[in-house]
C-alpha cells in the first residue's frame, strides 16, 4: 500500500444501520433473503485513519508498528455495486472526518456514563 499498512473501507455505525434497515424492506418485500457486502467503495490506510483521528481529537498518538499478520490481506475496499443495485442505499455519513468525531464523541460519552455510576 501507499503507506505500508493495510487498506480498509471503514463505515459509519449510522450506515450500517441504514442499510440494515433497507435490508429487512427488502426482505419484507420481496420475501427473499440476501446477503451484501457492506461499505462505500473507498478505501483508508490504517496510518490515513490514525491522521484523521489525531487531526479530530488534536492529540499525538503513540504508534507501534508491528510485523504484519500471516493471512491479512493489504486491501479490503467494498465492491458497492449489488448494494445499490438491490436496495439503493446513499450513504449519509460517509466522510472519514466524520466517523472519527462521532467515534471520540461516543467514546466520551460511555466514558462519562461510566464514571457517573461509580
Amino acid at each position: 500500500t501507499k503507506d505500508g499498512t493495510c487498506v480498509r473501507d471503514y463505515i459509519h455505525v449510522k450506515d450500517i444501520s441504514l442499510i440494515h434497515l433497507n435490508c429487512l424492506n427488502y426482505i419484507s418485500k420481496k420475501n427473499k433473503s440476501l446477503e451484501l457486502n457492506c461499505g462505500y467503495g473507498k478505501g483508508y490506510s490504517v496510518l490515513d485513519i490514525v491522521k484523521t483521528f489525531e487531526r479530530v481529537s488534536k492529540k499525538r498518538l503513540k504508534l507501534k508498528f508491528l510485523p504484519r499478520r500471516d493471512g491479512d490481506t493489504t486491501r479490503a475496499v467494498c465492491d458497492t455495486k449489488l448494494m445499490n443495485n438491490l436496495i439503493k442505499f446513499k450513504p449519509k455519513f460517509n466522510s472519514i472526518t466524520k466517523i472519527a468525531k462521532d467515534s471520540l464523541d461516543w467514546e466520551f460519552f460511555i466514558k462519562k456514563k461510566i464514571k457517573e455510576k461509580f
